[in-house]
């Protein structure tokens, strides 16, 4: 008779994780979906024209210098094309090859 009760109880405990693990997903989703509502009010499209001078944000660590204290940004660069829809070829200047 005990393993009738026992095989009753794992079954009732699945049903209740099977649930509790529904509702999870379904926290997740919706949390996801405020997250992106909430970064697409504030987000700011930024496209750059060929030509145009633009400063880059290069995060460099050197040994012994601290990085609060060093040049963030870098530039100005100027656009020769735009590669895809987040990358650009900039000149860098006349020693060094453009860089995407």
């Amino acid at each position: 008779m005990e393993p009738d009760i026992e095989h009753a109880d794992i079954v009732q405990l699945r049903e209740r994780l099977l649930v509790i693990q529904a509702q999870a997903v379904d926290n997740i989703s919706k949390r996801q979906k405020y997250d992106k509502q909430r970064y697409d009010s504030k987000h700011r499209e930024v496209d750059f024209e060929v030509g145009e001078n633009v400063k880059v944000f290069v995060p460099i660590r050197r040994k012994g210098k601290s990085p609060k204290l060093m040049c963030k940004w870098f530039g100005p660069y100027k656009v020769l094309r735009k590669v895809s829809a987040v990358n650009y070829e900039l000149e860098m200047g006349t020693k060094q090859k453009p860089e995407n």
